[in-house]
């Protein structure tokens, strides 16, 4: 494992800024992998990723913010590429995880963005009566409500509107 890994270094399809930090993958090693994943296995091998990302999340954000940020770009990333594997019979918690991060960095714009942008995507993935839906309505209801007071009343329009 070790010799692999120093040879994606060798050729720098990977770099890791540290020993205990998280490996980054070259973009073109990155699609190069995509691209090889049989089209069958290509949601459980999502789900896997998201697994791990999910295992890396720091307890708190505030300990490790850059990891946090890493993280939420990841989740976006992911679910960008492989969309509806994240989504498929549950909402994988990575998901839920970039709102949580997002409201404890104080980005609560983003944040809400977010979570309105999860409601209509489990809503027309799943159905608007499955439960996660209504999960994904109380994470935009726990992020708004996290939210410092002013800022929460001129964010609170969105759960009136229906997102």
């Amino acid at each position: 494992m070790h010799g692999a890994l120093e040879c994606l270094r060798t050729y720098a399809l990977i770099t890791q800024d540290t020993v205990t930090a998280p490996l980054r993958m070259h973009a073109l090693t990155a699609r190069a992998v995509r691209e090889t994943v049989p089209d069958g296995a290509l949601a459980i091998t999502t789900r896997i990723a998201a697994d791990a990302i999910t295992n890396l999340w720091p307890r708190h954000d505030h300990e490790e913010r850059e990891l946090a940020a890493l993280l939420r770009a990841n989740v976006v990333h992911l679910d960008q590429l492989t969309r509806p594997a994240l989504w498929e019979s549950t909402t994988h918690p990575c998901i839920y995880a970039v709102s949580r991060s997002l409201t404890e960095a104080g980005l609560y714009q983003q944040a809400i963005e977010h979570d309105e942008n999860t409601v209509r995507l489990t809503s027309s993935i799943l159905g608007s009566n499955h439960p996660h839906t209504l999960v994904a309505l109380g994470a935009l209801v726990r992020t708004i409500s996290g939210m410092p007071l002013g800022l929460r009343n001129a964010a609170s329009w969105s759960i009136r509107r229906g997102i």
